[in-house]
């Protein structure tokens, strides 16, 4: 592959992961664009446990054409061969909207999170606002290893946990490891 081709792709990659990233869905760049073993795929995409690998190909014609007068209107076009799975193709905006939906807590997840953020409130005078905002203080620190420590254990996802605390994952992931350190 040549540098003006390599560079294409690496400046499309980037622009998805922005898009994803516009939108509120983690996403990352694979190094090297899935050219080093262990490492698939040109970018990750992660909404709440699913963990997607991406191929990203930018064309300007010919096949995409064809995708895309079968698409006419349509959602979702599937594609299928004779005896081979078959095959999604979709608008972005689609996408999107299936990822995000993927993010949502439902019922259940909403009521634990509005009882351990009224525990916090009642029994450390914290509002919900401060706890997820980006102030520190000693207090405010114990309630977020709390919600982090109680939602983990109902089973929540790094991801839908650093939605509620308006974190990152990795920085739950991380917290996490520290609040199982300081059990040990």
């Amino acid at each position: 592959m040549g540098k003006m081709q390599r560079n294409k792709g690496s400046r499309v990659e980037r622009e998805m992961v922005e898009l994803f990233h516009a939108h509120k869905i983690q996403a990352e760049k694979v190094p090297l664009s899935g050219a080093m073993q262990g490492f698939p795929g040109d970018i990750n995409v992660y909404a709440s446990d699913l963990h997607l690998v991406c191929e990203v190909k930018s064309r300007a014609k010919s096949l995409w054409k064809t995708l895309v007068n079968w698409l006419s209107g349509s959602d979702i076009l599937i594609l299928k061969a004779n005896r081979q799975d078959p095959y999604v193709f979709m608008p972005m905006r689609v996408f999107i909207e299936l990822v995000k939906s993927n993010q949502a807590l439902n019922v259940k997840q909403l009521e634990i999170v509005r009882d351990i953020f009224d525990y916090c409130e009642k029994n450390y005078k914290q509002s919900r606002e401060d706890i997820i905002s980006q102030k520190r203080s000693d207090d405010l620190n114990i309630c977020r290893k709390i919600i982090i420590k109680l939602l983990n254990h109902e089973n929540f996802t790094s991801h839908q946990i650093g939605n509620v605390l308006n974190r990152d994952h990795s920085a739950i992931i991380k917290a996490l490891g520290k609040i199982r350190n300081d059990q040990n």
